[in-house]
């Protein structure tokens, strides 16, 4: 569903449209002076364009990753920090503490396969990871090249990508 809510200023002639309910992917009709709503719906955010609008999305509602080291202002960009410490501690050298670094996995389902050190998010990958690849030998192989995989898909996509005028087989690699 969705629901688009318009107002329209008389002072200045410019549009406020809010998108609510939509998938970050999905497109809409460009309007001439329109201002672009961040679409989740707890943020009143506004934007000139879809591009600040998507940057806007990536840490919209999500916990400040960066903190200033002279006070208690943090942000979710590492810029907003040291843009805030050069105006607001011009004599200090500008620090920036990181919160927490979201590529930093934390997986605490490890391989119970003694020389695999691999940790997986959860039990159900430990047991997918355990039955088609730890200490196994990759099961299929490119029709048209060397190319190996444990997994069918990752040929279908070395093929659509290296042999892409190609019908798409696979080898299966018997054990």
């Amino acid at each position: 569903m969705l629901i688009l809510t318009i107002k329209y200023d008389t002072k200045d002639p410019l549009f406020l449209v809010k998108y609510e309910n939509l998938m970050p992917n999905e497109e809409f009709l460009k309007i001439s002076n329109t201002l672009l709503a961040c679409m989740n719906p707890n943020c009143d955010k506004m934007f000139k364009n879809i591009g600040a609008r998507q940057v806007h999305m990536k840490s919209c509602n999500k916990p400040p990753r960066f903190k200033c080291g002279h006070c208690d202002f943090h942000s979710t960009t590492k810029k907003n920090v040291r843009l805030h410490s050069v105006a607001k501690h011009r004599k200090q050298k500008t620090e920036i503490i990181e919160l927490h670094d979201p590529n930093l996995r934390r997986s605490s389902f490890p391989c119970p396969n003694a020389v695999c050190n691999k940790t997986f998010d959860t039990q159900e990958r430990v047991t997918f990871h355990i039955k088609y690849r730890c200490c196994k030998s990759p099961r299929f192989k490119c029709f048209y090249c060397d190319f190996k995989s444990y997994y069918k898909y990752e040929v279908k996509l070395h093929n659509n990508s290296k042999h892409a005028d190609r019908q798409f087989h696979v080898i299966k690699i018997e054990e």
